[in-house]
């Protein structure tokens, strides 16, 4: 299985455990399951405003989460699962493994995106770690790592992340632009940079490579600079 993170829900993502950071985070996946592919593509994430949060855990409760899940139609979007963060505290490191709590509270046939946030010491590039299933890097004065798990009866798998955004970091960073600096970007070329990286998202849902649309990116930038 593969899990396909748009540049929307992993802006949404990323923003939500910031926000709460030193405490965790949580909330809902929204997407569709392509069958062709067997992936998950998730388009949007939700946080728990009323969530009772701490270092180590956060508290859902369920009946305002199930009000949230009876009207996702509202974004012509299926439920997909939940996400919550394993944030630092203090020199103890967050991970993205799946802890015992986290086990007992997945049912059959869940799916779950767990992000681990952290501060930044060195910066490193986006990448997906095959060796631990994570995808990892920086932005801003945070190190995340982002992993997806879902449970087979008493099985617990972890899953390919594949987010065509994290490129479109790693490119802003190549060419030192730092993401709060795009406003100062001319308008027109804002709008080319947005259509050229949704175009870029479906490629790689499509499975191509996408390098002439990055090519394109890369010198939509230079002009910038």
């Amino acid at each position: 299985m593969v899990v396909f993170l748009t540049s929307d829900a992993f802006i949404s993502l990323i923003v939500s455990c910031i926000e709460v950071y030193r405490k965790e985070a949580a909330g809902i996946l929204m997407g569709d399951y392509v069958f062709n592919s067997d992936t998950y593509y998730i388009k949007g994430v939700i946080p728990f405003q009323s969530a009772n949060r701490k270092f180590s855990e956060v508290e859902y409760h369920l009946a305002r989460t199930q009000r949230m899940r009876e009207n996702l139609e509202l974004c012509l979007s299926d439920f997909i699962g939940y996400f919550h963060s394993h944030p630092q505290y203090f020199q103890v490191q967050p991970t993205t493994e799946l802890s015992q709590d986290d086990k007992e509270s997945m049912e059959e046939d869940d799916f779950e995106i767990i992000v681990s946030i952290k501060d930044l010491k060195r910066y490193s590039r986006w990448v997906f770690k095959k060796k631990t299933m994570e995808l990892s890097g920086c932005v801003g004065n945070y190190v995340l790592n982002i992993s997806a798990y879902s449970r087979d009866g008493d099985e617990f798998s972890s899953h390919k992340i594949v987010c065509p955004f994290t490129d479109i970091l790693n490119m802003f960073k190549k060419h030192y632009i730092k993401v709060n600096a795009w406003n100062s970007i001319n308008k027109n070329t804002q709008r080319k940079l947005r259509r050229l990286i949704s175009a870029y998202e479906e490629a790689k849902l499509k499975n191509n490579n996408g390098a002439s649309l990055l090519q394109e990116i890369s010198k939509s930038l230079t002009r910038f600079m």
